[in-house]
């Protein structure tokens, strides 16, 4: 590796056996969550060695809630911005997605590091698309379709199933005669490397098809709905989920609906951008996904900074341009702004220069020199340092760590001070004569009375989120009516002042923000409300303890569970008629006559298309997430039932009861992982 005179770099054989891996420098604060999230898990199964076959399946699913955690993380961003180097740095997994064709991924594809597929075995499962989701798409051109179809320009609309056409006949050509039996199936395999996710993740080029239908290259990827592969990853500290989608030019907009769900899902959302490219206003579909997402959720990585001729010059003014355009649409003001090279990242975890030519490492030693690193023992740890990759992990780990993470030990935390509070009742009421002699019409009686708290608190909660609903429409009616009257009084005020000859447009950024602001508000209230419902629903339970079974509440509570998160509204950042370029509008246009036919013309599909975001927000939002709060109380509601009927009749099962002294060592075991997981939680 050539030096540069005032910078110091040992040489470092290739072949290195003494270094610590890269992810070491970066993932502390993660590994320092996870060995406190094993230790508990160690504690919980030691005293499963001790306890009885009533709180044994309780345990257990306290261990099924460690076991199936898996922080979520999506990657989205700009077509050859190198998103998909990236997952492979971030994962550890140096070319396994292939990031070096023409076209690049196609496919939503999901990265399930240190995580099992449900069967053990499956190491890469492909989900190709249904017939059904494959005929609208073929039939009314998908969503990209719909949109000309309410935009009334039919000849845009033919020009789509003409291109959806070709798209078939191409997969017609790759598969034969198996295309049709092919849609809906699910391909699983007991393996994972490059060459076959490179069959099913991107599309491969059009012209090498042509000349070999036999190349496998991109083989599935046209009806290739998302992949899942399975990847064991020892350097990593614990389970994480990275996806990697495609770029944001989905021609037909076919996957832009699965790749805003895996936004809804995911935690962290890294937007990846090209040095070259930065970000501005031109990259409409990515700035309308990032104003659709909270601050604290996103990261901005600018990738590709060893193409750079000075990146210590070029980075600041890069910094300067993108934060000018997301301040300019109201988008992610307080975002992270992180800059680095997916190239040089691959260089540090393969310990090996390779093809770098002169200009990337002139451009390393100058980022180096911005950067304040002058000396290094170990050139793949300078080079890892300077590729952004170590602040760019802490910064997803730190956001992981702050909520899932801690949502996670919260829960954990609550269901063992429960099962502690339920160990300790039943040790009471065991040692209470009176409780010997229980009828069983009284034991039906207090069935009744907790089925009707749990009735009652389950009704509560829904008069509770249905009030929240009902004064949430008239406020998404209200900015709809605005929107589109705002809206069409411009458009009549450039007709009268410009004529129809000039082209105009009128922006839905400050419809997206407003829309944004009603959510977020609407969530912060709803989640308030709920939170006293669960509170109210958990004290109900207490009482029965203590006014029916005689349990002492001085040391006895019952934790009500965490309210769900509402996911960021991403449902806002899909694409709808108004963000249609100028060769759509100048169609519109040209087929209406008379300023009265363009107001009222574009009214009506501006109301259309405002309303369908608006329904989009209400079902895919709203809906989802509301029928998870009232899913949470009823299994909480249902499981401090029995588990206070079990309580009850305990006296009556005292042969199957824990050996004597044992209930108070397993309460002891109990509160101790509560109290460690209580510092856990002070330190997150």
């Amino acid at each position: 590796m050539k030096h540069c005179s005032d910078i110091r770099v040992a040489e470092t054989p290739s072949d290195s056996a003494t270094k610590r891996h890269p992810f070491a420098m970066c993932t502390g604060a993660m590994a320092a969550f996870y060995d406190k999230l094993w230790q508990a898990r160690a504690q919980v199964s030691a005293l499963m060695d001790s306890s009885d076959a009533v709180l044994a399946p309780k345990l257990q699913n306290v261990l099924d809630l460690i076991d199936g955690y898996e922080p979520d993380v999506t990657l989205i961003g700009q077509v050859k911005s190198g998103k998909t180097a990236l997952a492979n740095v971030l994962s550890g997994q140096i070319g396994l997605l292939p990031s070096d064709v023409n076209p690049l991924t196609s496919v939503v594809t999901t990265l399930h590091l240190n995580s099992e597929h449900s069967d053990g075995r499956t190491r890469a499962a492909f989900h190709l698309f249904g017939r059904e989701e494959w005929d609208e798409l073929v039939e009314g051109g998908g969503r990209l379709g719909a949109l000309a179809g309410r935009a009334g320009v039919e000849d845009e609309l033919e020009t789509i199933k003409t291109q959806i056409a070709e798209l078939r006949q191409m997969a017609q050509t790759r598969l034969g005669t198996s295309f049709e039996a092919l849609l809906g199936k699910v391909h699983n395999y007991g393996y994972c490397d490059a060459r076959l996710v490179e069959r099913y993740v991107c599309l491969g080029d059009p012209d090498d098809i042509e000349a070999d239908p036999h190349n496998t290259q991109g083989r599935f990827a046209d009806i290739t709905r998302s992949a899942d592969l399975y990847i064991s990853q020892p350097e990593l500290p614990g389970p994480l989920c990275l996806r990697d989608t495609p770029g944001v030019n989905d021609t037909f907009m076919v996957r832009e609906q699965i790749t805003l769900r895996s936004l809804a899902e995911s935690e962290v959302c890294v937007i990846v951008l090209s040095a070259h490219e930065a970000l501005n206003t031109a990259d409409l579909a990515l700035v309308r996904l990032i104003s659709s997402m909270e601050n604290r959720q996103l990261v901005i990585f600018v990738n590709r900074i060893d193409e750079l001729s000075k990146p210590s010059v070029q980075v600041p003014e890069i910094r300067a341009s993108i934060m000018q355009t997301l301040s300019s649409v109201d988008a992610a003001k307080g975002a992270t702004v992180l800059f680095g090279s997916a190239l040089w990242g691959e260089v540090a975890l393969a310990r090996d220069f390779g093809d770098m030519d002169g200009d990337q490492r002139a451009a390393l030693y100058d980022w180096a020199k911005a950067a304040g690193l002058t000396e290094a023992e170990d050139a793949f740890e300078f080079t890892w340092l300077l590729s952004g990759i170590p602040e760019l992990m802490e910064a997803i780990y730190d956001r992981v760590i702050e909520r899932s993470g801690k949502r996670l030990m919260e829960d954990v935390r609550g269901r063992l001070s429960n099962l502690a509070s339920q160990a300790r009742a039943r040790g009471e009421v065991d040692a209470i004569p009176r409780q010997l002699s229980l009828s069983g019409g009284e034991f039906a009686a207090l069935e009744d009375e907790l089925e009707e708290i749990v009735e009652a608190s389950c009704e509560l909660l829904d008069d509770v989120l249905e009030k929240l609903v009902e004064d949430l429409r008239p406020r998404l009616r209200r900015i709809q009516e605005n929107y589109v009257a705002r809206a069409t009084e411009a458009l009549v005020a450039h007709l009268k002042e410009k004529g129809r000859g000039n082209h105009w447009t009128f922006g839905s950024s400050g419809l997206r923000f407003v829309l944004k602001s009603v959510y977020s508000r609407f969530a912060d209230a709803a989640t308030i409300e709920v939170k006293e419902v669960y509170a109210a629903a958990a004290l109900a339970i207490r009482g029965v303890y203590a006014d029916q079974l005689g349990v002492k509440t001085e040391n006895f509570s019952v934790e009500p569970p965490q309210v769900p998160l509402f996911p960021a509204p991403v449902v806002l950042g899909q694409t709808t008629a108004i963000d249609l370029g100028n060769s759509w509008w100048k169609r519109w246009w040209q087929l209406r006559r008379g300023v009265e036919s363009y107001a009222e013309d574009y009214a009506r599909l501006i109301g259309e298309e405002v309303a369908t975001m608006i329904h989009d927000l209400e079902t895919a939002q709203f809906r989802q997430v509301l029928e998870e709060i009232r899913a949470v109380l009823r299994d909480f509601m249902v499981e401090q039932k029995d588990a206070a009927l079990d309580v009850a009749a305990s006296a009556k099962r005292v042969a199957a009861a824990p050996a004597d002294g044992s209930v108070d060592d397993l309460i002891a075991g109990l509160n101790g992982v509560v109290s460690a997981l209580d510092g856990t939680r002070e330190a997150a």
